[in-house]
């Protein structure tokens, strides 16, 4: 009897199938940075803002833009182009701020637009392909398939987290503190 056609044997021409991931369905909050989409998931969004004036603050990470008063709070602005490696922004250029929630406070983040909020099945969306990236890969929960583009799934809370804020007064971080994400509906 011949080893050929054995289930897993390459010889016999059969290979055991790859397992994909399945996926749950999300709700994300579609934005986007220079001409590439991205994704974050509903509840880690607490709003999105217009900017409005940004103060540097010294010998901070080059990803960090500043601080701003969001609603009597200050809080810190992050740059996700500089993080993620895009072009920088086209001085004047306009741009919102993604407001998230993370384990020391409250967190801006900016973007070049939101586009809107949107529904993905689970189905469109596939695990994130290999890459070479300056952000951990673990920030990258995959890809969704649209028919024209590709949205890429990002957990932004991961993504600040892995961030340096230790330049940050210590007071602001503890009154940020107070500050809870609670989960969209």
């Amino acid at each position: 009897m011949s080893d050929q056609g054995k289930a897993g044997d390459p010889v016999g021409g059969q290979l055991p199938e790859a397992e994909s991931a399945v996926h749950d369905d999300m709700q994300i909050v579609l934005f986007q940075l220079a001409d590439v989409y991205y994704g974050v998931d509903v509840g880690q969004v607490q709003g999105v803002v217009d900017v409005q004036t940004i103060t540097k603050v010294p010998n901070a990470p080059y990803y960090v833009e500043g601080i701003t008063n969001l609603r009597g709070e200050v809080i810190t602005v992050l740059d996700l182009r500089k993080k993620f490696g895009v072009s920088e922004r086209e001085a004047g250029q306009d741009f919102k701020l993604v407001v998230v929630g993370h384990g020391t406070g409250t967190v801006g983040v900016t973007v070049d637009a939101v586009n809107v909020v949107m529904d993905l099945a689970g189905e469109v969306i596939d695990d994130m392909p290999d890459l070479v990236t300056n952000v951990s890969e673990d920030c990258f929960l995959g890809v969704a398939r649209q028919e024209d583009y590709i949205i890429v799934l990002v957990d932004l809370l991961k993504v600040v987290r892995s961030m340096d804020t230790s330049f940050l007064d210590a007071a602001a971080l503890d009154a940020a503190a107070d500050i809870q994400m609670v989960p969209a509906g």
